[in-house]
């Protein structure tokens, strides 16, 4: 995920490393990365791993903070945990800062780019509050057809039927599904 108010000057990342492996081989230095769901990284064993594998909220009320006895396997107990990347709530920060409503020819002020995430419930807390953010529109990237149905359906967990339904459609959309580009392959 890839929220920016249109300053390319820095360009911020929620993606696993492999984006920056792949699209960012020289190392920006204008370039930031948040790994919410954490970091391979070679010798990482079970005492130094961080990587977040986690299940969805399935308590609700009173019992959503009082039974914890699998809070464990919580995606938001392990980014706490694990120390994973939080960098989001910054840049969620940031932008509640910036003035609010639409800019010029009704263009949203700020921009969340979504490639190559499942959308997963298990992932609402980041989600929901990114997509939501007041003056935000999102382009969510996908791959084929079959990913598209299934990111869909993950955002209705995620969002609800009607508040999605809202921001897909309609001349100012804050939400956009966008077929990501085939990949060009380079001759050496």
């Amino acid at each position: 995920m890839v929220p920016t108010n249109w300053n390319f000057d820095t360009y911020n990342s929620l993606t696993p490393n492999s984006y920056q492996r792949f699209y960012d081989a020289n190392k920006n230095p204008k370039i930031r990365y948040d790994y919410i769901h954490g970091e391979t990284k070679a010798g990482s064993d079970v005492d130094n791993c961080n990587l977040i594998l986690g299940i969805d909220e399935y308590l609700e009320g009173y019992a959503k903070d009082r039974d914890n006895e699998f809070i464990q396997f919580k995606k938001f107990y392990q980014r706490i945990y694990k120390k994973t990347g939080c960098k989001y709530i910054d840049w969620m920060n940031s932008m509640a800062q910036m003035p609010s409503g639409y800019g010029r020819n009704g263009d949203a002020i700020h921009n969340v780019y979504i490639i190559g995430h499942s959308l997963d419930i298990t992932d609402k807390d980041i989600l929901s509050s990114l997509i939501n953010m007041e003056s935000t529109k999102t382009t969510i990237f996908y791959h084929s057809q079959t990913t598209l149905g299934n990111q869909i359906s993950n955002l209705v967990k995620v969002l609800g039927e009607d508040r999605l339904i809202a921001k897909v459609h309609g001349a100012n959309a804050s939400i956009v599904l966008q077929k990501q580009q085939e990949a060009i392959p380079i001759e050496h």
